[in-house]
């Protein structure tokens, strides 16, 4: 929670009754955030949140064959035209990668047909309509401060060797609008925290076809991420490269003492993580 102050005053928290600090403005630097945490107050201003957890813009989809990035500025990738979302740089990368692919393909086309009968059901009853979807536009839209967490989560700080990279999957439990279930702007977070894999997969009941994707991409050094409404019944699986962990293992940096915070405020409090 944030609390913009103008005078000297007592606050109070809401949703944590019997909580209350007193802070002196005219100690605090310019635009200060106060966050209440369970070891009391934590006072950062919105320049040491921007240095903590930089701003970027959405994240683009690589290649699905080489891993190689769009143009900066540039268009997507075109995406196969079975399953909509894997992307390809070029013809060549596609027919290369159809053999691996075939079997998550086939998954999502009949995942994405069955949404589509879904969706039209919900419109002509009227009734709202929820797809994970929106889980995935609010991942990409969020991507500085969901691997910020994973990178926490996972302890990948301490390096590849000695992390959870291998071992276990970063899950961010979500809640989306109940009004407008399909806006991903209104997605709030809830939890997140390391799980073992093995075990996570078998209690969500992962498809084969994503357990072997996930093998594969923790086997080269990406986070497995899962993002789920348990409410709505919404999933969703993806991998992210984490960013190198050489200035913490050389000693250059250490992990913030309230990342966990520095996380819930950033993706909670409205303060940006896109650039929009």
């Amino acid at each position: 929670m944030t609390t913009g102050i103008s005078n000297k005053e007592t606050i109070h928290l809401q949703g944590a009754d019997g909580t209350a600090f007193e802070v002196d403005p005219s100690t605090l630097p310019s635009e200060s955030i106060i966050i209440m945490g369970n070891g009391g107050p934590y006072i950062t201003t919105a320049k040491e949140m921007a240095d903590e957890i930089p701003e970027r813009g959405p994240l683009v989809q690589p290649c699905g064959r080489c891993a190689k990035g769009p143009p900066k500025g540039g268009p997507a990738f075109a995406r196969c035209g079975k399953c909509g979302q894997t992307g390809y740089c070029s013809r060549e990368c596609q027919v290369a990668h159809w053999k691996e692919h075939k079997g998550i393909c086939k998954q999502r086309a009949a995942s994405m047909a069955v949404l589509a009968e879904q969706r039209e059901a919900a419109r002509l009853k009227g009734e709202r309509f929820c797809t994970p979807l929106t889980l995935q536009t609010w991942y990409r839209n969020n991507g500085a401060a969901v691997e910020y967490a994973a990178f926490h989560v996972l302890e990948v700080y301490k390096g590849v060797a000695a992390s959870l990279l291998t071992t276990h999957i970063a899950v961010f439990t979500l809640t989306v609008d109940k009004t407008t279930p399909e806006d991903a702007r209104l997605v709030r977070l809830v939890d997140f925290g390391p799980a073992p894999f093995a075990e996570f997969a078998d209690m969500v009941r992962l498809p084969e076809g994503s357990r072997a994707m996930a093998r594969k991409a923790r086997q080269s050094g990406q986070m497995a991420l899962y993002f789920m409404d348990m409410k709505e019944s919404l999933h969703l699986i993806e991998f992210h490269q984490p960013p190198s962990s050489e200035p913490y293992t050389s000693g250059k940096k250490t992990p913030h003492p309230h990342w966990r915070l520095n996380v819930t405020v950033k993706l909670n409090g409205g303060l940006s993580t896109s650039g929009e």
